[in-house]
């Protein structure tokens, strides 16, 4: 299983955040990819003054994050 992770950062301050997934673990590789790319979109709706600066799927053998 894998958690989905992104990093956004500010334009203007140049501040950046770790975000994780509270949908938790997916259990494909494909399927944490797709998770990404979801809350990239869900993000930049609310503050699109914000860029991506990269992703990782966390490998875990938990059900819950």
């Amino acid at each position: 299983m894998f958690i989905a992770q992104i990093m956004v950062c500010g334009f203007i301050t140049g501040q950046c955040a770790l975000l994780e997934d509270l949908k938790g673990p997916k259990f494909s590789l494909e399927s944490c990819k797709s998770r990404q790319e979801e809350m990239f979109d869900d993000i930049f709706k609310q503050l699109p003054y914000v860029k991506f600066e990269g992703s990782r799927c966390v490998r875990t053998d938990k059900l819950h994050a």
